[in-house]
């Protein structure tokens, strides 16, 4: 197994790439493509004229710095404009396109979610899904992952009526429960503010084969665990960000798994953080852990399953007969500190979980670790320390006391060596 989940399969455009190219244009799109990226959200609005004008606003003041209504002003109007007003440095001026122009010059889309705006009244609804209809046919976007989305939830049934292309339901807050809305409207998707996304709506979805759409994701971290959690696919505005950071993770993954020894079993959490290139690793945190409402409370497996309940992790689990489990990777933080900071002496950190791994040795609180897990322990930070200078060994009870009491009967000396000095008691500095 791997640490990665998100490939590059999971990422569509938003507006093209908005951070990165003129949103919604025709030069946004072949950015867009230029990326290896065929999968995009556009936004459509009707023109004075009724045709379907890929612009995101009811004017084009933001994006062409000219205050015209979209629906109140005619095709050749709009295409006179320049999207790209707003960027000083982009080549060509971009004009507002027609849906039609961007089907015409993309042979090899895979996928689209065109957004209908909010429309005015029942007329307007009904004219824009007879002009959907008309360019469905006649660009065969049945033949390609195709989604007519919208927030109108009036336009959804009055689409429905005229185009048996799959629908999708863009929700935000205001929007009370996404998944039965979505499905009371008979939406095959659901394109939800990343923000609402949690465990809860995941199983709701997938209950239903409801796939999930995240908009809009710009944070890699925060991209990888929406699709670890059961996210379909990631809207971003910054393709460029999310694919170099897809081919990072594949690289240290790879790099990382070299370095395990081969006795050290991967199941990957969802509970992690991109670490601050700021706070390099220099502390290793040991815990103990049981899970006191399993009937096998020092399984693995049940150890495991009670850290994800609790929406935490380690790095590294060691169970009672010395077997290694390793759940998030050295590179990136795991969540295991808690609130804590180093003790009195210590240089502070702000966030413990960014400058350190976090170990978790199985036991019950009456235990004593045994003598394997101990050997497995040692050998574990010494091969850590090939790779990292560590400056401090602590226990969960030297950064959090008073509020945590482990490793529990931990005997330190069987870490002392030649390398490690006694700093304060139960706390080992380098």
């Amino acid at each position: 197994m791997t640490i990665l989940q998100m490939n590059q399969q999971h990422i569509i455009g938003h507006r093209g790439a908005r951070h990165e190219a003129p949103e919604n244009t025709l030069g946004g799109f072949v950015h867009l493509r230029q990326l290896n990226v065929n999968k995009v959200e556009l936004d459509v609005h009707l023109s004075a004229d009724q045709h379907l004008m890929v612009i995101h606003d009811e004017t084009t003041q933001r994006t062409c710095n000219a205050q015209q209504q979209v629906r109140l002003t005619s095709t050749s109007q709009l295409q006179a404009m320049n999207s790209a007003a707003q960027w000083d440095q982009w080549p060509t001026i971009e004009t507002i396109p027609r849906l039609e122009q961007v089907l015409q010059a993309w042979p090899l889309l895979e996928h689209i979610q065109i957004e209908v705006k909010t429309l005015a009244n029942d007329q307007d609804r009904r004219i824009m899904a007879e002009q959907l209809h008309t360019l469905i046919q006649a660009y065969s976007l049945f033949s390609i992952d195709a989604v007519i989305t919208s927030s109108d939830q009036a336009f959804l049934q009055q689409s429905m009526l005229v185009n048996t292309l799959k629908h999708g339901l863009v929700a935000d807050a205001t929007c009370q429960d996404p998944v039965a809305t979505a499905q009371q409207l008979g939406c095959r998707l659901l394109a939800l503010d990343y923000r609402l996304f949690n465990a809860t709506i995941a199983h709701q979805a997938s209950n239903i084969q409801l796939p999930v759409s995240l908009w809009t994701v710009n944070s890699p971290a925060v991209a990888h665990q929406a699709i670890a959690l059961g996210a379909s696919s990631i809207i971003t505005d910054k393709p460029t960000t999310l694919l170099k950071w897809i081919e990072n993770a594949e690289a240290i993954a790879a790099e990382n798994q070299a370095k395990l020894r081969q006795d050290i079993v991967v199941k990957p959490s969802i509970y992690w953080d991109y670490r601050p290139a700021a706070m390099p690793i220099d502390s290793v945190i040991i815990h103990s852990m049981h899970h006191p409402d399993s009937s096998t409370p020092i399984a693995p497996t049940a150890c495991i399953q009670r850290l994800e309940d609790y929406a935490v992790s380690a790095h590294y689990i060691i169970s009672r007969d010395g077997e290694i489990t390793q759940l998030v990777a050295e590179e990136f933080s795991a969540w295991h500190a808690g609130t804590s900071q180093l003790p009195n002496g210590l240089p502070q950190k702000n966030n413990i979980n960014h400058c350190s791994i976090g170990i978790e040795l199985i036991g019950l609180e009456t235990d004593t670790p045994t003598n394997v897990q101990y050997q497995q322990l040692k050998q574990l930070i010494q091969t850590i320390e090939k790779r990292i200078t560590l400056k401090y060994i602590l226990g969960h009870s030297d950064i959090a006391p008073g509020r945590k009491t482990d490793p529990w009967n931990f005997d330190w000396s069987q870490l002392t060596d030649s390398q490690h000095q006694l700093h304060n008691t139960n706390v080992y500095h380098r």
